[in-house]
């Protein structure tokens, strides 16, 4: 079994610089929807059967979008709450700009018992406490 796994595409707030997390849940703008059926015509021959994403607007379009686009046929997407965004609290909605990117780093190691994202560099295993040795 294979999992291929990708990021939604842009919304607003991406295209403006700003945090996006669990809070603000925009839909994807024009260039999100382009850059999801960009990610379905690099998909076209692999055998995928099921599509799960996090339950956020902006990842669900974006497996809309690949489902219709790949024919897959599944009944329902598979919308995984385990795959919710990170919160950033009083971050979210901010322009990366105004954020000291240190201080947000250390806010949000080990959140729920996740791996910060700088030390999973070359390690392919799943972030998911369950999931560490």
């Amino acid at each position: 079994m294979k999992i291929y796994a990708m990021r939604h595409g842009q919304t607003a707030l991406n295209a403006e610089g700003r945090i996006q997390g669990s809070r603000n849940d925009p839909p994807l703008n024009a260039e999100g929807k382009k850059q999801a059926r960009e990610a379905a015509e690099a998909l076209v021959g692999k055998d995928i059967s099921m599509i799960v994403t996090p339950p956020m607007k902006r990842a669900v379009e974006t497996a809309e979008i690949i489902d219709e686009c790949l024919n897959i046929r599944q009944d329902e997407i598979i919308k995984g709450k385990q795959l919710y965004e990170r919160d950033f609290g009083d971050y979210e909605g901010k322009p990366i700009s105004e954020v000291d990117i240190n201080a947000l780093r250390r806010w949000t190691d080990n959140v729920f018992g996740m791996r910060n994202i700088d030390d999973l560099e070359g390690d392919r295993t799943c972030c998911f406490p369950e999931n560490q040795q």
